[in-house]
């Protein structure tokens, strides 16, 4: 009921109902004066995992002094036995209760791959399909904290993600493509494959990334309300081939639909993504939507990829897609007088998803001639599927099918959590 607070809503329980209660507390304690004067340092441990650079497991050091905060990364690939290093600075310049201002700087030599439609995961574990090439980057920017969404005590378990802000960024990158799967040797990965250019030679961009952007930029995708503008492009030369440039945005929406009165009422949450590229655009570059990590049609599912789509991305010059889901939660277990179900927290979704990419017919010859199959729809992708959510408290079972194909996938993800 919306009269009550959330403390008084919910008994926090389950598997990370200890850590909501000290979050709370936590966040009821952390005055900005308190912040002000903070001098400390802690180990961070960090893991991710995923298909091109195998494991990537260290430490971080968070060293805070008052308004700064440095955190160095160091992190050792299995594939090859590189280190990924990294680190990241803010220097809080403005901090009040409802507007604030950080200069951000962040410097990095690892390993990625571009993903401009993949959010930020609840999964950080997985960190998408990344290690398709080496950068060397240095970044900096502004963002300004614009108020707080919700309540005070919501905000004070999630911080960042309940919090309206606005980002201006820019990143310079050097980037070297390289191909990691052939460590791994012959497998069920090969079609993730990356070819390099003209005559297998190493592909080398530089480039200048700006981006825009202001929502709650801090909220994992179908996880927490998520509500943002994001506009990003990019002017860079790919070595040998000449100058190229991309332009895309993302816009995200939340709209509660029935029962408003709940603490948690059933929502339905829009994603709208885009992108373009031009000139001579180096296949680290090919514009992109993300389909799920699986292997065998189970896998990995999350909101603002395609769940019905594994292995590589779809490519092109141009890309667009639409992703929606609705969250009925325990409402429709209620209404069909399952009640043993709706008190134990679990819930149903509706999810679906459209995209689709165009792709000039003499690049794609081109990269064809180079040895590198474009992955494309033909025509539209439309997927439909459904999800059980509140498994073990914050999990959820989905099952999604493309319409045009009838290829089906199960996927396990994050439940939708506020």
């Amino acid at each position: 009921d919306s009269l009550r607070s959330l403390g008084e809503a919910w008994t926090y329980e389950g598997p990370l109902g200890g850590l909501v209660r000290r979050g709370l507390a936590a966040g009821a304690d952390d005055a900005p004066d308190t912040e002000a004067r903070a001098v400390g340092a802690r180990v961070v441990p960090v893991l991710r995992v995923n298909p091109g650079v195998g494991v990537e497991g260290g430490l971080g050091l968070g060293l805070r002094a008052g308004p700064l905060a440095v955190t160095p990364k160091a992190l050792l690939r299995s594939v090859d036995g590189g280190l990924s290093l990294s680190a990241d600075a803010r220097l809080r310049l403005v901090r009040g209760d409802r507007v604030g201002l950080t200069a951000e700087a962040d410097v990095a030599d690892d390993v990625a791959r571009r993903a401009p439609t993949f959010g930020p995961s609840v999964l950080q574990i997985l960190d998408g399909r990344g290690g398709y090439y080496d950068r060397r980057r240095v970044g900096a920017g502004l963002r300004g904290t614009l108020g707080s969404l919700g309540s005070t005590r919501l905000s004070g378990i999630l911080a960042l993600p309940l919090r309206a802000e606005a980002a201006a960024r820019v990143v310079a990158e050097t980037a070297q493509t390289f191909r990691p799967l052939d460590l791994l040797g012959p497998g069920p990965l090969d079609a993730d494959r990356l070819a390099l250019g003209p005559d297998g030679q190493t592909v080398t961009t530089r480039s200048v990334q700006a981006e825009l952007a202001v929502g709650t930029l801090g909220a994992p995708l179908g996880a927490l309300p998520r509500r943002a503008v994001r506009v990003a492009a990019e002017v860079g030369d790919w070595s040998g081939e000449g100058p190229y440039w991309t332009v895309g945005g993302a816009l995200d929406g939340r709209v509660n639909t029935f029962a408003r009165r709940r603490a948690l009422p059933p929502a339905l949450d829009v994603r709208l993504v885009g992108e373009i590229g031009g000139g001579a655009l180096p296949l680290t570059r090919l514009p992109s939507v993300e389909g799920m990590l699986a292997e065998g049609g189970v896998g990995v599912s999350q909101f603002g990829a395609l769940r019905a789509r594994t292995g590589v991305p779809y490519e092109g010059d141009a890309t667009a897609a639409v992703f929606w889901e609705h969250a009925f939660r325990s409402v429709l277990f209620e209404v069909l007088g399952l009640r043993a179900l709706a008190e134990r927290g679990y819930g149903l979704s509706l999810h679906g998803a459209h995209a689709r990419t165009w792709i000039d017919a003499d690049r794609r010859a081109d990269l064809e001639r180079f040895g590198y199959v474009l992955s494309t729809p033909s025509g539209w992708h439309h997927e439909l599927g459904a999800g059980l959510t509140g498994l073990f408290g914050v999990l959820r079972l989905d099952v999604t099918t493309r319409l045009d194909t009838r290829q089906t996938t199960v996927g396990v993800g994050v439940s939708q959590l506020f």
